[in-house]
């Protein structure tokens, strides 16, 4: 089992009532905004971890929520607070669609994806995505311009700036926004985030 998704799966009651104390809830009304959703409008939630903002989208956006993750207990956990979200286990580097969603969110997990599976990770959700589609992913800014680095039993990725930017020209990707907030509950730590169209 991948080291980060054993992580998840033992302490996931813990996570879960952690997430619950910070609010995305802004950062979905851009991503709104941004791809123009609006009720039934198809969103997947990739890596949702705590379930925290499929059920923000489907409960108070109306959004039509398709939510995977690696761990089996989020998993399990999200299907027991919602019937109304189509909730799967699965990974970036096995996840399989093709132009179904008008939005996809990825909020903190790409960032558990190696650089070298980066683009593999990123070609198959935008295959997912529909021409003119909202992007957004969030990667935990590198400590000392590391590549690799380990917080908490979990092991944490940077695929870099410049190969980000260039895998989106690749894919047909425009560049909406792209901010730098930090996290919500612990100061020093900064997250880039990251708005694309699908050309």
């Amino acid at each position: 089992m991948n080291k980060n998704v054993k992580y998840y799966d033992q302490n996931c009651e813990a996570y879960i009532s952690s997430s619950s104390k910070m609010s995305m809830n802004s950062m979905v009304d851009r991503f709104a905004l941004y791809g123009h959703l609006h009720d039934g409008s198809a969103v997947l939630d990739a890596g949702f971890g705590s379930g925290r903002d499929s059920l923000y989208m489907s409960e108070k956006k109306g959004f039509s929520v398709s939510s995977f993750d690696a761990s089996l207990n989020m998993v399990n956990a999200l299907k027991l607070k919602s019937t109304n979200i189509d909730v799967f286990q699965d990974d970036f580097l096995n996840f399989d669609s093709h132009e179904k969603y008008d939005g996809i969110w990825c909020c903190a997990s790409l960032l558990h994806v190696k650089p070298s599976d980066f683009e593999n990770a990123l070609t198959r959700l935008v295959k997912s995505l529909r021409t003119g589609g909202i992007l957004y992913f969030s990667i935990k800014d590198s400590p000392l311009g590391l590549e690799e680095w380990e917080v908490s039993d979990r092991t944490f990725y940077h695929p870099g700036k410049d190969k980000i930017s260039l895998l989106s020209e690749k894919l047909h990707l425009s560049l909406i926004d792209f901010f730098i907030t930090g996290k919500i509950d612990c100061s020093g730590e900064d997250f880039e985030n990251y708005f694309f169209r699908k050309n």
